[in-house]
């Protein structure tokens, strides 16, 4: 499985770029630039199989098909080859959501650590609090009982859990 670590981004005339490391199954296979200023991304590979086995990868991966309706773009339920939906850009593409995801996850990791997350009637709150999150046990019966026993507190959930539903919820 490929994955991004150690993502910096940095801010650049035309918007921003970053720099990140490459990595598949937990081994380090290359880095990745983004130079912020619309080019295609530079990679520079470990070995030529780690790029050649990477753009391999990409001919059989799937990925949510997407039309663009009202302006925006909007997944239509299948699944399509990467590269019949994205083309010659499918590398690029499938990095810059990983680099996304990454980014997404350090932020809602570090917002856990510093406010008290939860939701109700699908909308996401957060507020912070002398007691932190990590001490959440003492803060529960009072958030339950204030907001409705219906509330799920972000910070009590696993990682993953948490996240997924910050992402659907937040976004």
């Amino acid at each position: 499985m490929y994955e991004v670590k150690n993502v910096k981004p940095f801010d650049s005339p035309d918007g921003g770029g970053f720099n990140a490391t490459l990595y598949c199954d937990g081994k380090r296979i290359g880095s990745v630039h983004d130079g912020g200023y619309g080019a295609e991304y530079q990679y520079s590979w470990v070995t030529a199989e780690a790029k050649s086995d990477f753009y391999e990868s990409l001919k059989n991966t799937l990925v949510d098909e997407t039309v663009i309706k009202d302006g925006q773009e909007v997944k239509t339920g299948k699944k399509k080859l990467a590269t019949k939906e994205w083309g010659d850009m499918a590398d690029d593409v499938m990095v810059g959501d990983m680099v996304e995801d990454f980014l997404n996850r350090k932020k809602f990791k570090s917002t856990i650590k510093r406010l008290i997350v939860y939701c109700k009637d699908g909308d996401i709150y957060a507020f912070s609090s002398k007691i932190k999150p990590v001490a959440l046990s003492e803060l529960r019966p009072k958030i339950l009982k204030r907001y409705g026993e219906d509330t799920i507190i972000l910070n009590d959930l696993p990682f993953e859990e948490g996240y997924s539903l910050w992402m659907e919820k937040a976004q």
